[in-house]
C-alpha cells in the first residue's frame, strides 16, 4: 500500500480521468510516476510525478463497527432532504439528532438553534432492526456519505449511542461510510 498526497489524487483524476486508455505506473521507494503514452510513437503524452508519504496507513479496519445493534433501512432521498431540512435549525456543532424507533419502524430528524427554532420531520422505514436509539451527528458528514452513494436505499447500521455510524447502500453494500457521531456530556 502507497499513501499519495491528497493534492496529487485530485490532480491525477483531473488528468487521467478523462482518458479511456492504459496508462503506466512506475513506483520508486519515495515517489510515483504515471504516464499515459501516445499511440502513434512511444513517447509519454502525459508524465505526473509525485512523492509518496511516509509512513503507515493507519489500521481503518479497526474502525469499523463488526457488530451493530441497530440497522435502519430507508429512502436516501427522503433521508437526505429531511437532513437538509434539519440543517438549517442546525446548533452551531452542526448538529442534527436523529431518534430512531424499531418498534413503530420511523425515524425522526431533529435540528435545533437557539436563534432560529427547531425543525422536526419524521420519516417511516423500510425496516428496522434492533434497540430504539437517538444519536447526533454533525450533518455535514451524514450529507458527504450519503450524496456519494448509489442506489435509492441507504442502511443505517449503529453499534451504540456513542460508537460510529455505518452507511451503506443497500444493493451495493461493498462501499461503507463511517461516521462518527456528537457525543453529548
Amino acid at each position: 500500500a502507497i499513501i499519495l498526497p491528497q493534492r496529487a489524487v485530485r490532480e491525477i483524476v483531473a488528468l487521467f480521468g478523462a482518458y479511456n486508455k492504459d496508462i503506466k505506473i512506475y513506483f520508486t521507494p519515495n515517489q510515483i510516476t504515471i504516464e499515459l503514452m501516445m499511440e502513434e510513437i512511444q513517447q509519454p503524452k502525459i508524465q505526473f510525478v509525485t512523492q509518496l508519504i511516509e509512513g503507515e496507513f493507519p489500521d481503518y479496519e479497526a474502525i469499523i463497527p463488526t457488530k451493530s445493534s441497530l440497522a435502519a433501512v430507508f429512502s436516501k432521498k427522503e433521508f437526505i432532504n429531511h437532513i437538509k431540512s434539519a440543517s438549517l435549525f442546525a446548533s452551531k456543532t452542526n448538529e442534527v439528532e436523529l431518534k430512531i424507533s424499531a418498534k413503530k419502524g420511523m425515524i425522526v430528524i431533529y435540528g435545533q438553534s437557539a436563534e432560529l427554532g427547531e425543525y422536526e420531520g419524521e420519516m417511516k422505514a423500510d425496516s428496522i432492526e434492533g434497540e430504539d436509539t437517538t444519536i447526533s451527528f454533525n450533518y455535514k458528514f451524514l450529507l458527504d456519505g450519503l450524496n456519494v452513494l448509489d442506489g435509492d436505499r441507504c442502511v443505517l447500521e449503529l453499534s451504540n449511542n456513542d460508537g460510529p455510524g455505518l452507511i451503506k447502500a443497500d444493493q451495493k453494500p461493498d462501499f461503507i461510510y463511517i461516521v462518527m457521531p456528537i457525543k453529548k456530556d
